[in-house]
Order: C-alpha cells, then structure tokens, then sequence
C-alpha cells in the first residue's frame, strides 16, 4: 500500500475526518491514482482519489464494475462489524 501521491503523509475522509494513513485503490493492484477508488474503514464511506484529495462518493455513481468492488467491500466491512 502506497499513500495518496498529493498527500505523502496522510489524507482525511471528507465525510468523518478519519486520518487515511495507509491507501489502496479497491480494484487496481498498483498504488492509487486519481479516478481510483477505496472505502473509509471507518464509516465505509465510498471514496475516489482526487488530483489532491479524497472526494466522497455515492455507489450509484461509480462504473458498474467499481460499484460491485465497492459493494462488496463495505458489505463484507458491515457483515464484520455485525451491521449486515
């Protein structure tokens, strides 16, 4: 895992401000660029990396493929935490 280019130490969820030490794209196996997307562990917000920032999505939105990548890690993150 590789950080955020744009932001070398860390990034914040735009939605919870939950610190983003440590970053994967959901679907690429190389570090993340921009159009990329991941899931805040904190609050499973969908999230796409930005030219500088990450930017809070909504899953209806993302491709179809991203869309059930992104599913399917925030439903596993829920079944985990008992919230499924």
């Amino acid at each position: 895992m590789k950080l955020h280019p744009s932001k070398p130490e860390h990034s914040k969820c735009p939605e919870c401000g939950n610190e983003i030490a440590s970053q994967k794209s959901v679907t690429a196996k190389r570090p993340p660029r921009p159009g990329d997307y991941t899931v805040c562990a904190a609050c499973l917000t969908p999230l796409r990396f930005g030219d500088t920032e990450l930017v809070a999505v909504s899953l209806a939105d993302a491709p179809s493929n991203i869309r059930a990548a992104l599913g399917g890690v925030i439903a596993a993150a829920k079944a985990q935490r008992g919230l499924a």
